[in-house]
């Protein structure tokens, strides 16, 4: 089944490199294209895509509030932020308004391709360069141990494995235990952790994964 495509960006020649490098794979079709925030909105209305590419630099809305309404207009619409942006509390703030991936526009051809077909396999994704910039920001404004210790074992083991950008089922197969049981553990340490998405928890987690998961 195809994966269908809202780009967003306010750079023709990045729309059209990447609906050129996305439309080269069989399962992936671009079915619109927007400069704005306000087109952006509207062509999500219509067309209700399974994932839009998302600038958060736009020329007449904030980016960060686009990607929260995409989500209100089309709640099973999922968000790749494709962005060079190096502000590490921007892209944080995209995730507390429900991005599920993120993506720097200098990443090779194969990142940004798998990181779209990921996020929309319900993965969280963070490319390297975006995790770079945003581990700065977190390592600079964390206070992490308190939170830490109210989560269980488990708990502290799958956020570890979220921070990998592992879907729930994958979990559950690494873990060998159920998807229920892992939805009812990611829901159990969002609220410990006062974070409202599985992305916000992964980033919350990436610099702590050798404390979380010190086995791998």
């Amino acid at each position: 089944m195809e994966i269908e495509i809202l780009i967003v960006d306010d750079h023709g020649l990045v729309r059209e490199g990447l609906r050129a490098l996305l439309e080269a794979e069989d399962d992936l079709r671009v079915v619109g294209e927007a400069r704005t925030g306000g087109e952006a909105l509207a062509l999500t209305r219509h067309l209700r895509p399974d994932m839009v590419v998302l600038d958060v630099r736009l020329p007449d809305r904030n980016g960060i509030e686009i990607c929260a309404e995409i989500h209100d207009l089309s709640p099973a619409t999922r968000v790749l932020v494709c962005s060079g942006l190096a502000d590490g509390s921007a892209l944080v703030e995209a995730a507390k308004a429900g991005a599920e991936g993120f993506v720097s526009k200098e990443a090779s051809n194969a990142e940004i391709v798998d990181a779209v077909r990921r996020v929309a396999g319900g993965a969280s994704v963070v490319g390297e360069g975006s995790a770079q910039t945003m581990f700065r920001y977190l390592r600079s404004h964390r206070a992490d141990a308190p939170r830490l210790a109210q989560l269980s074992g488990r708990e502290r083991e799958i956020l570890g494995l979220l921070s990998e950008g592992l879907t729930n089922r994958e979990i559950g197969t690494r873990l060998f235990i159920s998807e229920k049981t892992v939805r009812n553990h990611v829901s159990g340490l969002l609220r410990k952790l006062h974070l409202r998405h599985r992305t916000e928890a992964a980033l919350f987690a990436a610099p702590l994964r050798s404390e979380l998961l010190p086995d791998e």
